[in-house]
This record gives structure tokens, C-alpha cells and sequence, in this order.
């Protein structure tokens, strides 16, 4: 079962929420989204307000959207690429258990990534005030900011962990 909301069937303005067992999610050009699967990966774009979307044995993607984020996984990976805030507040808190964490050109200030068992990926420019807190267990945290980055850095690795830098 495949899921499709298009722009075109729902208003800009509306939220939606979605529910598969087994199956897909794709959900385009709506305010706020809502979505759930058990077995199945949901891939979200054009989200103005919010999104609240969660997945087990599968695998969450969203993109070119704005507002406030929050994305778990329990068996899969969490891309989210092109993400900016509309208020100060809104923030992204991703999770996952046994997946990996790529964040990409993410703009809100204030932002969480959680994995368990897997690599967190950040690329783009950081918020000016933000602030962003990373947390692996069994993986790697991998930050690839532009040359003229300016933050403070508060890390702790376990004892067999290393802090790389260039």
C-alpha cells in the first residue's frame, strides 16, 4: 500500500496524518504531517510548519521543508536535506536506533541527533546562536562545516574514541 498525497489534492494549508502497516509514505506540499509505518520507509518534501514522523524496519527522508522536526527511526536510516526553521523555536530531534543520521544544509538553532548503533553525518553551514548536540553510542559523529566556521566544542568519547580534526 503506497500512500501519495500530492500538492495538488492537498491544500497547502492542511496537515495530515498517515498510518501504514506495511507500506509506503509519501507526503508533498502540505503544513504539517503526521506519519507512522511499521514496515515501510516515509519520504516527506514540502512540509511549511511541521513534521512528526516515525518508522520500525524502515527508513525516513525529508526534504526541502521548514519548521519544526521530529524524526525517529527503529531500523533504519534518517536523511533530512534542506531544512530551515520559520520561528526561533522550532527545532529538529532525530533518533534512531540501529540506523545511520545525515543531516544536510539544516538551519534551525537548535537541533539533537540520537543514534544508538549508528554514524551521525552533518554538512553546511552552522545557525548563527545554535545549538546542536550529537549523541552515538557504537558509531561515528562526522561534521563537515565550511572553512569559516566559528563554534565552541564540548565533546566526550569513550576511551578507546578519538577526536579528529583538520
Amino acid at each position: 500500500v503506497i500512500h501519495h498525497l500530492e500538492h495538488g489534492m492537498s491544500p497547502k494549508d492542511a496537515t495530515v496524518q498517515v498510518q501504514t502497516r506495511d507500506g509506503d509514505i509519501y507526503i508533498t506540499g502540505v503544513a504539517g504531517a503526521y506519519a507512522g509505518s511499521q514496515n515501510g520507509d516515509i519520504a516527506i518534501e514540502r512540509a511549511s510548519k511541521f513534521v512528526e514522523a516515525g518508522v520500525v524496519g524502515g527508513s525516513i527522508s525529508l526534504k526541502d521543508s521548514t519548521g519544526r522536526i521530529n524524526l525517529s527511526s527503529a531500523g533504519g536510516g534518517v536523511d533530512v536535506h534542506n531544512v530551515r526553521p520559520v520561528t526561533p523555536d522550532d527545532s529538529i530531534d532525530v533518533g534512531t536506533v540501529s540506523g545511520d543520521i545525515q543531516l544536510e544544509h539544516v538551519t534551525n538553532k537548535k537541533l539533537a541527533a540520537k543514534t544508538v548503533n549508528g554514524t551521525i553525518t552533518m554538512t553546511g553551514a552552522l545557525a548563527k546562536t545554535g545549538q546542536y548536540g550529537f549523541t552515538t553510542m557504537g558509531g561515528d559523529v562526522i561534521l563537515s562545516m565550511p572553512r569559516d566556521a566559528s563554534f565552541t566544542l564540548n565533546a566526550r568519547v569513550s576511551e578507546q574514541g578519538d577526536i579528529v580534526s583538520d
